[in-house]
């Protein structure tokens, strides 16, 4: 096995690869990769390949991220994507990739290198749980614990989400939903909440991420959380805007069921306009991801302007039907509070408690996944980063 930069003429070959490998995820395909390389402190990327002859059968994304003093570190999100189902031969891929990205890190200065693949240690549903999960999870864990990386749960992808099976009917979709997550979506469908899908080339387009970064000021504000500047998310919905395939593919539904092999991401925002004035209020936004067989719901806002008329309800609902006319299977709610075995919605002074209350109204199969690994080049540098992240984790 050896391992190599791919180039740009290569890109096509390892997004084939990815969409072929069955832990893949949007985050280890090229759009992703040049999308992140447009944020202000992760303006570099690379694609590396391991190779058994000329077959491509391993590799990652990996994303640079600025720390001060010139100092980096390298992250393969939800990579890198390796034979899982044999730990034997991972722990032989690592071994070549992580030969590769030493080269790398000499050049970067680089801290540390993070890992975080999409497997699952604990994929039963809480009515299914057994007295040997711990063992299960435990086995997994230590199966693909590569040596010399530590487990960390300072990573960006959650460890813990809930996931929708979009195969069922809609009515037996909405049925597995909590009743009082059926109600608000009939609400707001009832009270005249419509839903906008942005379109980045349109003329509305920059007047609508506005709208979404307006009102996520609100929901920082209100549910004490960390955002990004407004570049970042017209970034994400420029940079993975649809890709038209064909002239003839003139539709949304054409043009969007083609690009979910390559990946794209889509705004929605839900607007109320005032029975008497007429004047459009925007009351909520999110914007989702389709890749392959799943739609993500990575980021969302809401208004503290008419709450009642529970848009962000009938926005995830028009998220999870665009998801399955594309022919995805899964609609992946991204990220809820670990749930214990006296509550489903997780310590009751976890940050994420309010979220994952809403998040549980939709139903769905509760996912644990393999927390993040860290390789730390610069052990010293590495452990300080490391208790300052702890730190301002605590204090919010």
């Amino acid at each position: 096995m050896r391992a190599e930069i791919l180039i740009k003429e290569q890109y096509e070959k390892w997004d084939n690869f990815a969409y072929s490998h069955p832990y893949s995820s949007i985050h280890q395909t090229s759009r992703w990769a040049h999308f992140q390389s447009n944020v202000a402190a992760r303006d570099k990327f690379w694609i590396i390949g391991i190779f058994d002859d000329r077959k491509l059968i391993a590799g990652t994304v990996l994303i640079r991220h600025k720390m001060p003093k010139g100092y980096t570190w390298l992250y393969a999100p939800r990579g890198p994507l390796l034979a899982y189902d044999d730990p034997q031969k991972a722990h032989e891929q690592m071994q070549v990739l992580l030969a590769k990205i030493k080269e790398i890190a000499k050049d970067e200065k680089t801290i540390f290198f993070r890992i975080d693949p999409l497997v699952e240690i604990q994929d039963e549903s809480r009515e299914k749980l057994t007295a040997n999960k711990k063992s299960h999870k435990n086995s997994k864990r230590k199966q693909l614990h590569f040596p010399k990386f530590h487990f960390s749960h300072l990573g960006y992808q959650p460890e813990d989400t809930l996931i929708l099976d979009i195969e069922k009917s809609e009515n037996e979709i909405l049925a597995q939903m909590k009743e009082k997550g059926r109600y608000n979506i009939r609400l707001a469908i009832k009270k005249g909440v419509k839903v906008v899908e942005v379109e980045a080339s349109s003329p509305n387009a920059q007047a609508q991420i506005q709208d979404y970064f307006n009102i996520l000021q609100e929901t920082l504000e209100r549910d004490k959380f960390h955002g990004h500047g407004i570049s970042f998310y017209k970034n994400m919905v420029e940079k993975l805007a649809p890709k038209p395939h064909t002239q003839k593919e003139t539709q949304n539904t054409q043009k969007d069921a083609r690009s979910a092999k390559d990946g794209f991401s889509r705004m929605l925002l839900a607007y109320y306009a005032d029975p008497e004035t007429k004047k459009e209020t925007p009351l909520a936004g999110i914007i989702a991801t389709f890749y392959k067989y799943t739609g993500i719901y990575y980021f969302g806002a809401s208004s503290n302007q008419y709450r009642n008329l529970m848009a962000p309800y009938l926005l995830q609902w028009h998220a999870i039907r665009l998801a399955k006319s594309l022919g995805l299977k899964k609609y992946d709610l991204l990220g809820i509070a670990p749930e214990t075995p006296q509550d489903p919605l997780g310590p009751k002074n976890h940050h994420w408690r309010g979220v994952t209350e809403f998040k549980r109204k939709f139903g769905g199969t509760y996912i644990k996944y393999l927390p993040p690994q860290d390789f730390a080049f610069k052990p010293l540098l590495y452990r300080a980063y490391a208790a300052t992240k702890k730190l301002r984790k605590m204090i919010g």
